[in-house]
């Protein structure tokens, strides 16, 4: 394939006009960062891969924390552990065992997260909360969310 076959088939011509277009408008003093970004913002979000682990909150009490990674960045989360107070709140999910963490380990989440979960989002955009809602629903139909917290 020819540069410019390469150059037609993505219609980079014209991304890229409108990258400079958009950086003489700006008026901006270092216009190849200024593409760069440009470029980028151009490229919907995709989640690339999720894992979870299990780590201690502030408490010593084991609880989730996930890397959520995507073609734009890598970024992560931990959830604080303690008792359901909305209605609406999914109930944490405890493996049980009263020798590891007296039975406050999350393991089983983890293993949820890592597969199941994982599983179903990756390839989803990141930023259309109400599709992933929608996928952890379907995933989930307990009403408490009891069977992946």
């Amino acid at each position: 394939m020819s540069v410019q076959e390469y150059l037609d088939k993505h219609m980079l011509s014209r991304k890229i006009e409108d990258a400079v277009n958009a950086a003489v408008r700006a008026k901006t003093s270092d216009p190849v960062l200024f593409i760069s970004n440009h470029m980028k913002k151009s490229v919907p979000s995709v989640i690339t891969k999720i894992i979870g682990r299990q780590i201690l909150d502030s408490r010593g009490i084991p609880t989730v924390e996930v890397d959520l990674f995507t073609n734009k960045g890598s970024f992560r989360a931990s959830v604080p552990s303690g008792h359901v107070s909305g209605m609406y709140e999914a109930v944490e999910l405890r493996d049980g065992d009263k020798g590891i963490y007296l039975g406050n380990s999350v393991t089983r989440a983890i293993k949820n997260i890592n597969e199941k979960i994982s599983e179903a989002l990756v390839g989803m955009d990141p930023t259309l909360q109400s599709q992933i809602d929608q996928a952890m629903i379907d995933l989930n139909k307990t009403e408490k969310k009891v069977m992946l917290s």
